[in-house]
């Protein structure tokens, strides 16, 4: 029994516990590059287009209301020749064409405006989109690194809570198996000394019993 203890002891003072090592920090997530903002744009080379296109159709429809006017007296002239009304009848042809063409340059200049603010318009929304989503993907490396810190910590203090335990199951196993072989030693030198009645050697001690006096 004494030698089970000692080799259980000697097992036990040999029993390697290791102690779990602190895990390394994670790689920080790289920075978002941020998104280059959109320059200042004017409209003004538009609007100096509308302009002078207005002022181009103004002019156009006083000729042709200065020509209509004409026409008209010369109608009501008596004896005019044929022919010089013909010729201002499709003179003020030409001039009704000139303005409608100048109101349609009026039309293409607005135009031209109006495509210019909505490409402008869809150019801020989808900058908006690109922004929104760059922040999307930094918070979600930023969680996603978080959460990898949480789960090491977590893992290590579950590790270094088993190895505690580890260490104070051993060392009361080991306690309890140095009392029991003290107990044994103690008991083996409290054992009374047999004296034989007789002058001699005493060679074999037959037991038949034991009190408790």
């Amino acid at each position: 029994k004494k030698e089970e203890l000692n080799l259980a002891i000697k097992r036990l003072e040999l029993q390697v516990i290791t102690r779990p090592e602190k895990p390394l920090e994670p790689l920080p997530p790289k920075a978002v590059p941020p998104l280059k903002q959109l320059g200042d744009i004017s409209y003004q080379q538009y609007e100096a287009a509308i302009e002078k296109a207005k002022k181009e159709s103004e002019r156009a429809m006083a000729e042709l209301n200065l020509k209509q006017r004409q026409l008209d007296y010369l109608k009501g002239v008596e004896g005019l020749d044929p022919a010089i009304l013909e010729h201002e009848i499709n003179a003020i042809a030409q001039y009704e064409a000139k303005a409608k063409d100048a109101a349609i340059e009026v039309n293409l200049a607005e135009g031209k405006l109006l495509t210019a603010r909505q490409e402008r318009q869809q150019k801020e929304y989808q900058h908006s989109l690109d922004v929104a989503r760059r922040i999307e993907e930094a918070n979600t490396a930023q969680s996603f690194y978080q959460r990898q810190v949480a789960e090491n910590l977590i893992a290590y203090q579950r590790q270094s809570a088993d190895y505690e335990k580890e260490q104070r199951e051993r060392d009361y196993r080991l306690t309890q198996t140095r009392l029991q072989l003290s107990a044994i030693d103690d008991n083996i030198s409290k054992l009374s000394v047999i004296r034989s009645p007789y002058d001699g050697t005493v060679r074999r001690v037959k037991f038949t019993g034991q009190t408790d006096n």
